[in-house]
């Protein structure tokens, strides 16, 4: 697990647990259990799908005390079946029941959106081309959200402003046009004598055209429709890559492989990924073997 994620997630986890926990902790917990009675519990996922974010359940009871033994019966990137146990966790029932609600949440949450990432996968033929989810991201989740759509077997795009050039529709027009943005663009990369890649947003054919004519790395298709796609695949770009966005169904990435669109990018992947739906199911240790 890269250390960028853990930290991220070390970090959601604290401010999650503050947020559910408050200052009394789990008062209901408090009154019905004793301190050191024991439980086990499962983590049962209640539809099919891909798991992610399962490494999150050691942050959330380490975090509670780390008198929890968990055994992971699932890895990242399985797919599970209705009904499968993912987790088996075996600790003081106050602690499991102070930790449940927020791993639930964060694996709904990721395995969902890996889930989403599959989905999408399973319409592609071929290699190309290549899924890209987008920065449409829940704030402060980037990095899990984008670790989640890994899982799911698509690719990452950049993470942030600062990691790839994305000239899009706001600095063409307050620039001037496709050409000065571009201008401006190149000039700052040869300022920072970095090999960065450069990308542009296009909405229309002329616009490609003028694009073209400055030899980006990266041309992005705003909601082109499939005739346009036809006459820019007639319209000579020598080496430039072409990526699609906007207005990507399932249906429409099926048909989009012999289009010489190299990737398409998916903001649904993250931004209306449905929460993947788990619960904790406590009983006794003998109960569940």
């Amino acid at each position: 697990m890269e250390q960028a994620i853990l930290q991220s997630a070390h970090h959601l986890v604290e401010l999650a647990l503050q947020e559910d926990l408050g200052e009394r902790g789990d008062i209901t917990s408090l009154a019905v259990f004793q301190e050191n009675q024991l439980h086990t519990a499962r983590i049962v996922a209640k539809q099919a799908g891909v798991i992610a974010g399962l490494f999150i359940s050691r942050l959330v009871y380490e975090a509670l005390g780390g008198n929890t033994q968990i055994e992971e019966l699932a890895s990242d990137g399985d797919q599970v079946k209705q009904g499968e146990t993912v987790l088996k966790l075996t600790g003081p029932v106050r602690e499991l029941l102070a930790g449940e609600r927020i791993l639930l949440n964060f694996l709904g949450r990721l395995s969902g959106i890996a889930t989403s990432a599959a989905l999408h996968l399973a319409e592609q033929v071929g290699e190309l081309p290549i899924l890209l989810d987008t920065r449409k991201t829940t704030p402060g989740y980037r990095l899990l959200e984008k670790y989640a759509v890994r899982v799911g077997g698509m690719q990452n795009h950049r993470l942030g402003l600062y990691d790839q050039y994305m000239i899009k529709d706001n600095h063409i027009a307050a620039a001037g046009g496709v050409r000065p943005a571009l201008e401006l663009v190149f000039k700052h990369r040869q300022k920072l004598c970095e090999d960065i890649p450069v990308e542009i947003e296009v909405t229309d054919l002329d616009q490609f055209r003028e694009a073209v004519a400055m030899n980006p790395d990266i041309i992005m298709l705003d909601h082109f429709d499939d005739e346009m796609i036809r006459e820019v695949g007639a319209i000579p770009h020598n080496s430039i890559q072409l990526e699609l966005s906007g207005n990507i169904t399932a249906d429409r990435i099926g048909k989009l492989g012999a289009s010489g669109i190299k990737f398409i990018s998916i903001g649904a992947v993250t931004h209306s990924a449905p929460a993947f739906d788990f619960s904790m199911q406590i009983g006794n240790y003998a109960d569940q073997n």
